[in-house]
């Protein structure tokens, strides 16, 4: 991996657990082993945090921001200095009978210049770009956040993908069961229907298992490209998770939100940036630049002498009105910062607020689904199939039970998924990693 340059302490705390895995591929190898899962070591079983780690440090677009950041850093400590002095050297009136009779000429000069900008705008220049540097540097964090954002939903895919394949496999054995029933019932004189019924509904779970296993392998493919590997890149199935949820309250959510979300902290330093433009601006159109020089004449015939000179000037910014008109949409520059900071509030309240309510939403739908739902739909299976199985009931009723069993897993693992994808928006939208709690559901209190 190609060394990029570590970012400023500052901004490396301010963006929290993001900036933590960027600085991590950003530093010095000796500074620590990296958080990336490099290799194959995703071939086996690989966790959230593992994968989002190797996103962040293989991310290409990353590594790049973080060298437009160097060299906005570099350009914010090229502005707050002097411009080049000028040096000088002029020949007059060199006869053109004697073009190369210097000393017939008029005047041999050499000389240094240095203009000198109005009094205090350039550090108001340079604050305004390192504060712009800031801005791009805070960019960075939320480009970062964009990939975890991504990374998670790909996994939740995944992990919904491997559920659902699990699940039919699951339900295929009993059908595989209700089967064999069929034609030991059958064999004993029973119906020949109930094995053809039994038969269609194993057909159709192998088919069903055959496109869940496609669903892996294209969440898979995403998953590889997310991680910048070949999409066909040996992956393991994701380490199981217990369901979770967030435990904070809207408030301490939407206060650490206002702490962390880099796109605020962009809008802010984006502010004192057209802040000190404008003191800038305001300096250049009421004070003057100064032009200073220093000379040396030499000797020629008219003047046999070796003689000096200095010169002085000074713009004059007050005549044309240029500046005062910079100065006025430097203003303007202020005013829209200051409103796209009020906006990146409003953002807060809405991501926040959305995706909790998402969360808390689909938590109760997967306790409902898992506190009644299954286990009053297995009783039902279990009753009518031990009346099949004793040589009596319907073989209907026992694949209509069967199949309410099915439905009501699969409804469970698109709740879980759907838990998992309102948790990374909900990552997304306070900035950082929030610390998970287990849910409790009946299959996390199992075994106590």
């Amino acid at each position: 991996m190609s060394h990029v340059p570590s970012l400023s302490a500052r901004s490396c705390r301010a963006v929290s657990f993001f900036a933590v895995m960027i600085a991590t591929w950003s530093a010095e190898p000796a500074r620590g082993a990296p958080l990336a899962v490099g290799g194959d070591s995703l071939a086996g079983a690989a966790s959230r945090v593992a994968i989002i780690r190797e996103a962040l440090a293989k991310n290409p677009g990353l590594k790049a921001a973080a060298d437009r950041v160097r060299a906005a850093r570099s350009t914010s400590a090229a502005e707050g200095r002097l411009p080049d002095p000028e040096l000088m050297f002029q020949i007059w009136q060199v006869p053109f009978e004697h073009p190369a009779s210097f000393r017939d000429s008029q005047m041999i000069m050499a000389g240094v210049s240095q203009t000198f900008p109005a009094p205090g705008s350039l550090p108001a220049r340079a604050d305004a770009r390192r504060h712009a540097a800031s801005a791009d540097e805070a960019m960075l964090a939320d480009r970062a956040r964009d990939v975890v954002r991504d990374v998670q939903h790909a996994f939740a895919d995944l992990t919904e993908a491997v559920a659902r394949h699990r699940a039919h496999v699951e339900h295929h054995d009993v059908a595989a069961r209700l089967l064999a029933a069929s034609q030991a019932r059958q064999r004993a004189g029973g119906p020949l229907d109930d094995v053809t019924q039994a038969e269609l509904a194993t057909a159709r779970l192998d088919a069903d298992i055959a496109m869940e296993a496609g669903s892996v392998a294209r969440a898979k493919a995403r998953l590889n490209g997310l991680l910048g590997r070949p999409i066909d890149a040996q992956m393991g199935d994701p380490r199981p998770e217990e369901p979770a949820t967030i435990a904070l309250s809207p408030q301490a959510l939407t206060e650490l939100a206002a702490r962390t979300r880099p796109d605020l902290r962009a809008a802010g330093a984006r502010d004192e940036a057209e802040r000190s433009a404008l003191v800038s601006a305001e300096r250049e159109a009421t004070l003057p630049s100064f032009t200073v020089g220093a000379q040396y004449f030499a000797p020629t015939s008219t003047m046999p002498v070796h003689g000096y000179g200095v010169s002085a000037a000074m713009t004059l910014p007050w005549v044309w009105g240029g500046g005062a008109a910079r100065a006025e949409a430097a203003r303007a520059l202020v005013q829209a910062a200051g409103e796209e900071v009020a906006e990146a509030k409003l953002r807060i309240d809405v991501d926040v607020g959305t995706s909790l309510a998402t969360a808390h939403a689909v938590a109760t739908q997967l306790r409902t689904l898992e506190s009644g739902a299954r286990p009053a739909a297995q009783r039902a299976f279990d009753a009518v199939f031990a009346v099949y199985a004793a040589g009596r009931g319907d073989l209907l009723a026992v694949l209509r039970a069967e199949q309410a069993v099915a439905d009501i897993e699969i409804d469970i693992v698109v709740a879980r998924a759907s838990l998992d994808h309102a948790l990374a928006d909900l990552d997304w939208a306070v900035g950082v990693l929030l610390p998970r709690t287990p849910l409790e559901t009946p299959s996390s209190t199992a075994g106590r």
